[in-house]
């Protein structure tokens, strides 16, 4: 809400009243606050700044220890909330300078949104969703709005323009405040938000959000826009103005005359560009098509170059001729030998994949040329990595499984740690765990039959194959025997297998 100020019967402005609250609404008493200073805007948050004394009339102020950081201050002649920042200065007398910015925007500028998408290809692909409009009362999870404010519960949308309530847009957001996710919306959909916190009727804060249309809006029709008395689509008067007094006055360089001051604001002005992409790779593909070999543009215009010597004038000239030259007149010469044997692979797998592309005979410009080179790296990618065998599984059956547990596939023999000390346990548990590496991944694999000779150091056993997925797909492998040995190099070999099987 506006900050609007009084005045007395002679003009002069009235001194508000400044009260110390908790969080939670609770008063402590007014502040005997001075040298009053305020910041208000329509598009901009409200915010005041003043000074308070830690002594009056020799007696310290009974709430100097309470005025901190993060605490409220309440105003009830505009009847508004602030949070506090203080900087406490000691000089002849300690004082405490107070600044004091809008409640609603201190608290919704430290929420922060992350990950969300509105009306976004991801937020599409979503089976619970649900065309996002600015605001719907009756469907939360089609308003953008309650979807972007679902962590700040303890504020209320109080009011939405009908002109833009069922506006649909595209956003994302990630890890910006909730504030700052209004201002995208609002220059978006040129609308005006308004975060309010005032005295509710049950006494405690009431914080609430109010929306604005800032364009005027055709009832007839349904056009919004910057007209004021008819509708610039069908002619209707039966308009609804935009948020916002129209005062009639119309600010031009005619009618204000000197007192209209255009200028330009020259930090913004910039004559090189750094070009930067999402990885160091991508980055490095930007550096290699431009012809200067960097990742940066330079431009300098002819008012600049009028202040510069002739000497740096010419200079740039004569880059600014040469650059042109190569990208638009330069004539790449590739060796014909080369060129031939890359066409007759390219001819060859074109057929295949229409991205390959053969290298013409004349390249001109340097755009054309990294067209080709880029052209030639992805056939390169496609020959390695495209053309790889095909990884996906074979189809198999538990008998074809339960055959390849046999003696030679096991290489006779299993390692243990300690073949000495091995038992019956120990060894049938090596044999499993070597078993199902040979077996396919989709089959289960279980032991049956086993014995142990620890005289000879050999087990013997048979395994049960199971589809994991159809049971009635098993079978029984052929009874094998394996040698039990402790073998450091054995083990280790076998070791790896396991882990990457």
């Amino acid at each position: 809400m506006a900050i609007q100020i009084k005045f007395d019967l002679n003009g002069t402005p009235l001194q508000p009243t400044i009260v110390l609250v908790t969080r939670n609404g609770k008063r402590l008493g007014s502040l005997p606050a001075y040298d009053l200073k305020i910041n208000d805007g329509t598009n901009k948050y409200a915010e005041i700044l003043f000074t308070v004394n830690k002594y009056e009339n020799g007696r310290k102020f009974h709430l100097w220890d309470k005025i901190k950081d993060f605490k409220l201050v309440y105003c009830p002649e505009w009847d508004s909330f602030f949070e506090t920042k203080i900087e406490t200065s000691e000089t002849d007398e300690t004082i405490k300078n107070v600044t004091a910015k809008s409640l609603g925007v201190a608290e919704l500028s430290q929420i922060k949104i992350h990950n969300t998408q509105i009306n976004t290809e991801d937020d599409i692909a979503r089976e619970d969703y649900v065309p996002t409009k600015l605001h719907d009362q009756n469907n939360h999870s089609g308003s953008l709005l309650h979807r972007i404010m679902e962590k700040a519960p303890h504020y209320r949308i109080a009011h939405v323009d009908a002109s833009i309530a069922k506006l649909q847009r595209t956003f994302t957001f990630d890890n910006i405040s909730i504030y700052d996710a209004f201002q995208e919306i609002a220059k978006e959909i040129d609308c005006l938000f308004e975060i309010s916190a005032t005295l509710g009727a049950n006494g405690k804060i009431d914080r609430s959000v109010y929306v604005y249309d800032l364009k005027s809006y055709c009832v007839d029709c349904g056009k919004r826009g910057d007209f004021t008395t008819e509708c610039s689509k069908c002619g209707s008067v039966n308009i609804v103005p935009g948020y916002g007094e129209d005062t009639t006055i119309f600010a031009s360089h005619d009618n204000l005359s000197d007192e209209f001051v255009s200028y330009i604001d020259t930090d913004s002005v910039k004559n090189c560009f750094k070009l930067s992409a999402g990885d160091d790779l991508m980055s490095a593909t930007i550096a290699n098509c431009n012809p200067n070999g960097s990742s940066y543009i330079w431009h300098f215009s002819d008012e600049l170059k009028e202040d510069m010597s002739d000497e740096l004038a010419d200079k740039l000239n004569e880059y600014d001729t040469t650059y042109s030259y190569y990208q638009n007149e330069y004539n790449v010469n590739i060796p014909s030998d080369m060129r031939e044997k890359y066409n007759q692979l390219a001819e060859k797998y074109s057929k295949r994949n229409d991205s390959v592309m053969v290298i013409s005979d004349h390249i001109t410009g340097y755009p054309k040329l990294m067209e080709s080179y880029y052209n030639t790296i992805d056939f390169q990618l496609y020959l390695s990595n495209s053309m790889m065998p095909d990884a996906s599984l074979q189809d198999t059956t538990a008998s074809a499984e339960a055959d390849k547990l046999n003696s030679y596939n096991f290489g006779g023999s299993v390692a243990v740690v300690n073949a000495s000390s091995c038992t019956l346990t120990t060894a049938s548990s090596a044999a499993l765990s070597m078993a199902k590496v040979i077996v396919d991944p989709r089959y289960s694999v279980k032991v049956k039959d086993e014995s142990y000779s620890k005289d000879n150091r050999v087990w013997s056993g048979s395994f049960t194959v199971t589809n994991y997925s159809d049971e009635v797909d098993t079978a029984e492998s052929k009874k094998i025997s394996l040698s039990i040995v402790d073998d450091i190099e054995s083990f280790v070999k076998q070791k790896i297998e396991k882990s990457l099987g």
